[in-house]
């Protein structure tokens, strides 16, 4: 081929080491900002999973959301709600047990309603490979993201000011629970995700990128990324 297009940076530099090829281009996946949406701290006290609950990994995730995660944030916030939506939610174990403010909404039509009604997003992925496409959306959304390191992994937000990273339960825990108990620095989180979604996962960015690998390929020009 003469160019491939992979969605991540850390996907072309595997590649670039096991194929011994530089013909390897970035192509981000992308997601259309919604319709204009309140800041995360107009939603109620609400943490968020969205995901298929066909892929293992997001089963594993659900669990430990449910299981490890939640209890400490429902203690400390008591009016919190935890959010487990997607398809299939009967593959989770949890699923079948009756958990005061916890809502499996299955398939979900209006995602603008369920972002406006969520504060927090957390992704507790432990294990899976691609680029979290449920990441850029919450992102889209304005709404901070609290992830694992594998959660967000090739994703170009910078931890602290763009998304949040932690890899312990408790400390998951703990940045729920500050960002449910913090306004400002919800917001801050969630305005600063929208911007870093827009500027590198943005429709035009990915229109701009796709006519420079082209040109490459059909003409020979210089790729941007060589340069």
């Amino acid at each position: 081929a003469h160019t491939t297009l992979v969605c991540s940076k850390v996907d072309r530099e595997h590649l670039r080491r096991t194929m011994r090829t530089g013909h390897i281009s970035v192509l981000p996946n992308t997601s259309a900002p919604p319709t204009a949406i309140q800041p995360a701290s107009s939603a109620p006290p609400n943490v968020l999973f969205l995901g298929s609950y066909d892929y293992p990994p997001n089963v594993l995730a659900a669990e430990i959301l449910i299981r490890d995660i939640w209890p400490r944030v429902s203690d400390r916030v008591s009016e919190a709600r935890l959010i487990i939506a997607g398809v299939h939610p009967q593959k989770i174990s949890a699923f079948s047990e009756s958990q005061a403010r916890i809502e499996f909404t299955g398939f979900v039509e209006d995602l603008h309603e369920l972002y406006a009604r969520s504060r927090v997003v957390c992704t507790p992925i432990q294990n899976g490979g691609g680029t979290r496409i449920k990441i850029i959306e919450a992102a889209m959304y304005e709404r901070p993201v609290i992830s694992t390191r594998i959660g967000a992994e090739g994703l170009e937000f910078i931890p602290g000011t763009e998304i949040l990273i932690e890899d312990k339960s408790e400390g998951l825990a703990g940045l729920c629970i500050d960002l449910l108990e913090n306004s400002a620095r919800c917001d801050s989180l969630g305005a600063a995700a929208k911007q870093a979604a827009l500027r590198h996962y943005g429709r035009e960015a990915a229109i701009k990128k796709i006519i420079e690998v082209a040109n490459t390929v059909l003409h020979g020009t210089e790729s941007m990324e060589k340069r």
